[in-house]
């Protein structure tokens, strides 16, 4: 239940405080007073956008404070999901800063709009003058089907498998091209795959082939420099080494006279015996270096091969290439697998098809079962409302495609003459008469919704007074099970009120502000004798007030 409103600083509204009663609460004033600008207050508190404009002080913020008994409600759920701190007195507070920013606060913690959505979505239920129209949306037609036959559960769960759906919906469609896109690819892919195959290069090898490359190309000079090498060491006419075994001949017979020379001659001897090694070794890598155009022309070709692939998918070390092979690989192998993939998703698919289908179903047969109920319920208001002869009917089609909330369309039918065609309301409903449906339809939502508060903004809109007499009773009724709040200018309907309100404008030479007061006893019924006169109420009006209030 809405216990209070404050607001500061929102339009013409400098300061406003009001407390609200269980029942039937009305608020009356003349056009202009600031009755919506009231109701756009209360809007921010339900989530609404607003901006700078709203400011009564351009250098102040605004604020708008609701507060709310919520104990009976059982709202603990939400605010473990959004992790908020519940407080079974619930404070609602929106802000709007002069530059142009916006803070929302549950219980003095941050919030977000979306929060504030949800949150009253489950305290309020407001219905402003121009909400006739909504009786013409099909969307908001079905939302009033479901929210007759209880269907939140049931609609929960279908969006939780349409959600699912269409992801899978996406998946499949994603496998699909990919399918086709790799189709289109699979000839050049398989071309690259087969050169790097071709190449089978492994780590490493590139630098060892280009290696092997200049040994081969360079085989003969290499061959012929160690060959000689060998030959002027060992077998040339004088070698190296018998040059070198003179000088070591000629040492050893001075080294019975020098005790030093003996060990520079074994150093002498050891550095022959090296050398004889090097030549050896020089003569070994001769021998091994054999000219082979075979395997030259064979590393060439590989060469050639790697030096191609680095150019033409723009590869700069070997690293790369072998990312890039595998990158490939990848990719045809991704061809392969993608069929079995389509089909696992197809599969996925079907399955949920089949439960989204089997909850639309149940969906559609409570619709279609509850439609006659709420009709007859409409009908039966309607006729209390002077509309003796009105019919009401709701159609559901079946649709072939899933929507968001199964596989129907509503349509609601109407006719307010004996013997009238039905059609559908937009083509021949009143404002009056559509104003009517519209209380007759939320009376019995009501009955069945757990909604603390209703309010209705001029919810009597284009009716005579003695159906607002009926309208009022109606309300009354309603009242019993519901907090009301009425914004009205029918003296009728205001006259059934628990608690009555006026709101009013005053103004200083600077500019106006927006008042409220509540009015008790006498100031009632000379409100309501206003209403129905004018001011001063005649005395006649005065007496047809007390009428009125004791009705």
């Amino acid at each position: 239940m809405l216990q209070s409103l404050k607001v500061s600083n929102y339009a013409i509204i400098e300061n406003l405080e009001i407390s609200f009663s269980r029942g039937f609460n009305i608020i009356t004033g003349e056009t202009g007073a600031g009755k919506s600008i009231l109701i756009g207050a209360l809007g921010l508190i339900m989530g609404n956008r607003a901006d700078t404009k709203v400011l009564f002080d351009l250098e102040k913020k605004c604020v708008v404070e609701a507060h709310f008994d919520i104990k009976a409600y059982h709202l603990s759920s939400f605010f473990e999901a959004n992790d908020l701190e519940f407080d079974e007195n619930l404070i609602i507070r929106r802000e709007i800063l002069p530059n142009s920013k916006s803070r929302a606060f549950i219980n003095d913690s941050p919030a977000t709009l979306k929060m504030l959505r949800e949150l009253c979505s489950q305290l309020i239920d407001m219905h402003q003058q121009f909400d006739t129209l909504g009786l013409n949306n099909p969307e908001v037609q079905l939302a009033m089907i479901d929210a007759y036959a209880k269907n939140g559960d049931m609609l929960e769960k279908y969006t939780e498998i349409f959600e699912l759906y269409n992801l899978k919906k996406t998946e499949l469609n994603r496998l699909i091209k990919q399918k086709a896109q790799a189709e289109k690819d699979q000839e050049l892919l398989m071309y690259h795959l087969d050169e790097f195959e071709k190449l089978s290069l492994e780590e490493g090898q590139l630098s060892a082939w280009e290696e092997e490359m200049k040994l081969l190309e360079n085989a003969e000079t290499i061959k012929s420099v160690l060959s000689k090498a060998a030959f002027t060491i060992n077998e040339a006419d004088p070698s190296i080494i018998s040059g070198l075994e003179e000088i070591n001949y000629d040492v050893s017979k001075i080294t019975s006279f020098h005790s030093s020379i003996e060990q520079l001659g074994e150093k002498y001897f050891n550095l022959i015996e090296e050398l004889r090694e090097l030549a050896s070794e020089f003569e070994n890598q001769a021998e091994k270096t054999d000219l082979d155009p075979e395997r030259l022309g064979i590393v060439q070709e590989k060469l050639d091969l790697a030096y191609q692939l680095q150019a033409k998918h723009h590869l700069n070390s070997e690293e790369e290439m072998f990312a890039k092979w595998e990158e490939i690989s990848d990719k045809v192998n991704g061809f392969k697998k993608s069929g079995s993939e389509i089909k696992k998703a197809e599969e996925a698919l079907g399955k949920l098809h089949s439960e989204l289908d089997e909850v639309a179903a149940k969906l559609s047969a409570k619709r279609k079962k509850i439609g006659p109920e709420l009709c007859k319920q409409a009908e039966d208001n309607l006729h209390n409302l002077s509309m003796e002869n009105a019919k009401f009917q709701i159609e559901v089609i079946d649709l072939k495609d899933f929507t968001e909330t199964g596989k129907n369309e509503i349509k609601f039918l109407f006719s307010a003459n004996l013997g009238g065609r039905l059609q559908e309301i937009s083509e021949v409903a009143s404002g009056g008469e559509l104003s009517r449906l519209s209380l007759c339809i939320k009376s019995e939502l009501a009955k069945r919704v757990k909604l603390p508060t209703l309010i209705f903004d001029e919810i009597d809109s284009g009716v005579s007074g003695a159906i607002s007499m009926k309208m009022g009773q109606m309300i009354k009724k309603l009242s019993g099970s519901h907090q009301i709040i009425n914004i009205t200018h029918s003296p009728q309907i205001a006259s059934k009120a628990d608690r009555h309100y006026r709101i009013f404008k005053e103004s200083n030479q600077e500019r106006s502000y927006t008042k409220m007061e509540i009015l008790e006893g006498d100031e009632k019924t000379t409100e309501i004798a206003k209403m129905l006169s004018g001011d001063p109420p005649s005395e006649a009006a005065m007496e047809n007030a007390r009428v009125l209030m004791a009705g």
